[in-house]
């Protein structure tokens, strides 16, 4: 396993925004990662919150460069509780003229 990070501020680099209620961040812990065509969730190992922006701390296997992914959504519950954080793999648009 190798250790990764994602601090949040990239989310809303990326033209999304996290809405971090107190349900938000308090359950961030405890979501789960989903990454596109990985099979399983990889749990989130602790949180932290510096300038108030929340950074999640993950290890995932070897065999996966996370580098070669992006955040791309976040889905929570009706009380606005964190359940999981999806991540698909980078891409380019190529064009033919």
């Amino acid at each position: 396993m190798t250790d990764h990070s994602y601090r949040f501020s990239n989310f809303d680099a990326e033209g999304m925004k996290l809405v971090t209620s107190n349900a938000a961040l308090a359950s961030l812990a405890s979501a789960r990662i989903q990454l596109a065509g990985i099979e399983g969730t990889f749990a989130v190992d602790w949180l932290e919150i510096q300038d108030g922006i929340p950074t999640i701390h993950f290890e995932l296997p070897e065999n996966i460069r996370f580098d070669e992914f992006r955040c791309a959504g976040i889905e929570s519950l009706e009380n606005g509780a964190i359940r999981k954080i999806y991540f698909l793999r980078r891409f380019k648009i190529v064009t033919t003229v």
